[in-house]
């Protein structure tokens, strides 16, 4: 078993070393995907230069206030009634823990019945010196 001491300087390496191959492997990747894969098309691609594929998802935002979407959504349903809009966004729910946290406890309470809660892996960190002085 390792000691406190050597637990700690061997995560330090992993974390230090992982955050470099993180930074390098995005990199290259970058550097593969623009030489072999000029053309980012939605789906998988294979490469005819190199025995590669490619799997091009594209990343979705949406607008950050509500009503924008909802508005928009709004307008597109009344230029096109038979358009089944609503199937085109997947709503899920999504605790919001501030707001949660400030619910009556009896509130609270009903509001358990639909959701689970559980810890999640922590984040965590070195203090540097600098910080651990004060």
């Amino acid at each position: 078993m390792l000691s406190d001491n050597k637990l700690l300087a061997a995560w330090r390496i992993a974390r230090r070393n992982l955050q470099f191959w993180k930074v390098a492997e995005n990199f290259l990747r970058v550097a593969v995907t623009e030489r072999f894969f000029p053309h980012a098309i939605k789906g998988v691609q294979y490469s005819t230069y190199a025995p590669l594929k490619a799997t091009v998802k594209w990343n979705v935002s949406f607008a950050k206030d509500r009503n924008v979407i909802m508005e928009t959504l709004e307008k597109i349903g009344l230029a096109f009634p038979d358009v089944p809009i609503g199937c085109v966004i997947d709503w899920k729910p999504h605790l919001v823990q501030k707001e949660y946290d400030a619910l009556p406890e009896a509130v609270r309470r009903m509001f358990d019945e639909c959701i689970t809660m559980k810890p999640g892996l922590p984040q965590v960190s070195f203090i540097d010196e600098k910080e651990n002085e004060e």
